[in-house]
């Protein structure tokens, strides 16, 4: 396992390899915070945004008593580097479920634009994640795709239409441990996002 340092997140720990440094975060996600972020959006149409995990800037942020951390005794079936969450919590005692917030700059969205996201995903046999897209207020924007995880390795993606209008950053997709115990571990590989009109 890669040496590990702790990096505190709005409250939440999350976990980087030694030498890396989190951009620092704003609780308040107004327009002009979130366009200072350094994200790995890639300018051209349509919008398109790779979390690799190759560094803070491409990896998604951590939310509701969510640990992350880099793993690097384990790939995902394309040889791909991965992501272990683990849920401070039991997801049913949460009011909000512990999370990870993926935000893609898709612009102008007042034309309903197709939202897409891809991902590789491993957890225990009756543990689910919720998929959907946020906006800036952390509001649902698009709808909610549930991911029943089976044990292996598997391929998810969501598409979903957005719903309201809305500018600027999306969480696409915002991951969302919706069955989970205290403690319990889950995978996910590089996150691929794209929004078209």
């Amino acid at each position: 396992m890669a040496s590990l340092s702790p990096h505190l997140d709005d409250g939440f720990h999350g976990l980087f390899p030694a030498g890396l440094q989190r951009i620092p975060r704003r609780r308040a996600l107004g327009a002009a915070a979130i366009g200072a972020w350094a994200w790995a959006t890639v300018a051209a149409e349509p919008s398109a945004t790779v979390w690799d995990f190759s560094s803070p800037e491409r990896t998604p942020d951590p939310g509701n008593g969510l640990r992350i951390r880099l793993r690097d005794d384990v790939t995902t079936p394309d040889g791909e580097p991965v992501l272990e969450m683990v849920s401070v919590c039991d997801s049913h005692s949460l009011a909000w479920t512990a999370h990870i917030n993926c935000w893609t700059n898709c612009g102008d969205n007042e034309h309903q634009p197709l939202l897409t996201a891809t991902f590789w995903a491993r957890g225990d046999a009756d543990s689910t994640l919720a998929v959907r897209a946020v906006n800036e207020g952390h509001w649902p924007v698009s709808p909610l795709t549930v991911v029943r995880l089976t044990g292996p390795w598997q391929t998810c993606q969501y598409r979903g239409r957005l719903r309201r209008p809305t500018r600027g950053w999306v969480s696409l997709p915002r991951i969302s441990l919706a069955k989970a115990a205290a403690g319990q571990a889950f995978l996910i590989g590089p996150v691929r996002a794209i929004c078209t009109a």
